[in-house]
């Protein structure tokens, strides 16, 4: 193998190791567009959840007041009571509140992803659902599942063919004329030797 072939499998080489880490790239790429999108949309519903939640209770504390100022006693009494709930309830928040609130979003945004270390070009297709995601995150890992067996195969077909065995069989057939014409000339040689005793 000449050193030109060789360049060209180091050249093939290089270029699909640029390309195994362009997918690489691109599939961390998704599975943290992946990641955010799935937060984002837990967020918006807890939001959501969050302020139904606040209007059924503030209408329930309206509801207890005007039933305690025209049951039991006066309106500012009830006011008072779903002051000090609230104000109960704010403090049993706060001093829990990571617990509650920050390491559930801790856990989930330093949740382990397994799938970014087993495997990560341009995405075909604007991804506008977490189902397109989902499909364009496979396509991706397809792809660099070839892509190594590409760098697989490229690397042992160079590592075979600089095998020293490989080089000397090599040099030996680029030889084999200088050595054909060697053993005529020794033949000859033997042969006029021969003759002149």
């Amino acid at each position: 193998m000449s050193t030109e072939s060789i360049n060209q499998l180091f050249q093939a080489i290089r270029i699909e190791l640029g390309r195994h880490i362009n997918l690489r790239t691109q599939l961390a790429g998704l599975l943290i567009n992946k990641k955010v999108a799935a937060i984002a949309t837990q967020l918006f519903t807890i939001i959501l959840l969050g302020g139904f939640i606040s209007i059924i209770v503030l209408l329930l504390s309206f509801a207890f007041v005007f039933w305690y100022g025209s049951s039991v006693g006066a309106y500012h009494h009830g006011f008072l009571i779903i002051s000090l709930i609230y104000f109960v309830l704010g403090l049993i928040v706060y001093l829990n509140r990571k617990k509650l609130f920050f390491e559930p979003i801790i856990r989930k945004l330093t949740e382990n992803d397994k799938s970014l270390m087993n495997y990560s070009t341009e995405v075909q297709q604007p991804i506008t659902s977490m189902e397109a995601l989902n499909k364009q995150v496979e396509i991706t890992r397809l792809k660099i599942e070839y892509s190594e067996l590409l760098l697989q195969k490229e690397i042992i077909k160079l590592g075979d063919n600089l095998h020293p065995a490989t080089i000397i069989n090599r040099w030996l057939e680029q030889s084999k004329p200088f050595h054909t014409l060697g053993s005529k000339a020794l033949d000859l040689l033997i042969a006029f030797l021969s003759r002149k005793k």
